[in-house]
């Protein structure tokens, strides 16, 4: 069996994508695979595709109609050998050691889910951000040791390796609309998942640019509120909900609110109407209360003094400009 399954759909990304595959085919982690789903580019992405192909036996590439992100994942689960799975987004980059690490690390502690560290960089003069996680320990847990884990920023993909057999036992799959799809992806994961640890490492590289599906203002931004009204349901059906009710909630208004913002304007009042029909009042309260709190992750990462635990110690956490600096109490 293979050891690592690198997943990564494409689309229209002709500008990034040859940085992107020379950072994997550049890994130190040797028995890998990278399955390339080609979702029906109409640049020329599908011949650089095909150039990596030709020169490294370890790519694969499938094509198929523009189908989405997350049908185009789902493709790769389908056809993936590895004993553990990533993800690399089509316009970002990954350190050369990456996988190696992660994967050491999920065979020496019997993982689930190994997540690292990431760095935020802009197109532009923006200076990049380095991303920590909130839950730095050496020691495996899961989401019954912190609650709030299991939304933990990011619920993107890109920065975990999950293994395989969780995600068959449990049927975990993205879902098919666009803007959101990790969602239904990471918690379920998170959620299932018996033993996880993370690296304190930067491994991975994330690309913020305004024209992505994430970024673009789009009537897709609807999607969000059924992803969440499923990660609702699951909870609910695996009778932890009233567990993690007010973490969910937290996370339930930060993104609502966040897609909220992201919505035309013209739309953006039958969004917040059909939200309403959803939430309880003291949801949408909280809802509403984000909308007013501008930008308010975004000046955490800049300046902010907070206390949390490691290892059982507390510690102050200062972050600087996206820099976390730990100090005992």
């Amino acid at each position: 069996m293979t050891r690592v399954s690198v997943i990564i759909p494409v689309y229209n990304v002709e500008k990034y994508l040859e940085k992107c595959l020379g950072s994997l085919i550049n890994q130190s982690l040797t028995d890998i695979e990278f399955i390339c789903i080609n979702d029906g580019s109409t640049d020329n992405s599908l011949e650089i595709l095909n150039r990596y192909a030709a020169k490294d036996k370890r790519f694969t590439v499938i094509s198929q109609e523009n189908r989405g992100q997350g049908v185009a994942r789902n493709k790769g689960l389908e056809v993936a050998k590895g004993e553990y799975i990533g993800f690399v987004d089509p316009d970002d980059w990954v350190e050369p050691n990456m996988f190696e690490t992660l994967y050491n690390k999920a065979k020496e502690f019997n993982l689930d889910i190994a997540e690292c560290n990431y760095t935020d960089y802009y197109e532009g003069s923006q200076p990049p951000s380095k991303w920590q996680t909130r839950f730095v320990t050496k020691k495996v847990f899961n989401w019954r040791n912190n609650k709030s884990y299991l939304f933990a920023h990011p619920v993107a993909v890109w920065n975990k390796l999950f293994k395989t057999e969780l995600l068959q036992k449990n049927n975990i799959k993205f879902s098919n609309g666009k803007c959101g799809e990790d969602h239904n992806f990471t918690i379920p994961a998170r959620l299932f998942a018996q033993r996880v640890m993370l690296c304190d490492e930067y491994l991975y590289n994330y690309l913020t640019r305004d024209n992505t599906d994430t970024r673009n203002v789009s009537i897709n931004n609807f999607n969000i509120i059924y992803f969440i009204k499923s990660i609702k349901d699951l909870l609910i059906q695996q009778n932890v909900y009233q567990d993690v009710k007010k973490e969910f909630a937290k996370y339930e208004s930060l993104y609502l609110s966040l897609h909220y913002k992201r919505t035309p304007i013209e739309k953006q009042k039958e969004f917040a109407e059909y939200i309403k029909t959803y939430l309880s009042d003291s949801e949408y309260k909280l809802f509403t209360k984000r909308l007013t709190a501008k930008h308010s992750h975004l000046m955490e990462n800049v300046f902010s003094i907070k206390n949390e635990y490691t290892n059982g110690q507390k510690v102050k956490v200062i972050t600087l400009f996206g820099n976390n600096f730990r100090r005992a109490l």
